[in-house]
């Protein structure tokens, strides 16, 4: 009997051994998936990020190639208020304080993004009509977007 209690202690002890070498290795295993989809995502960042700061660049590019400077408007929750005028924006009379509210060819301006996004993506030479809020009047204006 004492013989028999040991081979199965023996038996235990050696199953036992067993399952935490097996533990050990599916822990290795699972730490290195974490580590390559860790790395992956990481790289995902790493290009969504680029693919934004380029959108801003080309916004900003086009808002400053019509002589727009403009801020969101946080207080009315839509549009975007005109801070600095020049060039193509001044020749088609908007003026410093005007607020974008609208662009002919898309919906409502939300956020400068929205009215950069819109002035990136046009062809030279294209007009488009934007509406502005002045003194409480809705006033539209027509801009020849220039080269860039």
């Amino acid at each position: 009997r004492i013989e028999m209690e040991e081979e199965i202690g023996d038996d235990l002890a050696h199953q036992a051994r067993e399952l935490r070498r097996q533990m050990s290795r599916r822990e290795e295993e699972l730490v290195h998936t974490f580590r390559k989809q860790e790395a992956a995502l990481e790289e995902e960042v790493r290009r969504i990020k680029e693919d934004l700061y380029r959108d801003m660049d080309s916004e900003c590019t086009a808002l400053n190639a019509v002589g727009l400077d403009v801020s969101n408007v946080a207080s009315r929750g839509t549009g975007c208020r005109v801070l600095r005028v020049s060039g193509i924006a001044e020749d088609a009379g908007i003026m410093s304080g005007d607020v974008v509210t609208n662009v002919t060819t898309a919906a409502d301006i939300q956020r400068k993004e929205d009215l950069g996004g819109l002035l990136a993506g046009a062809k030279p030479g294209e007009q488009m009509m934007l509406t502005l809020e002045r003194d409480h009047r809705d006033v539209q204006v027509v801009v020849n977007v220039g080269r860039r």
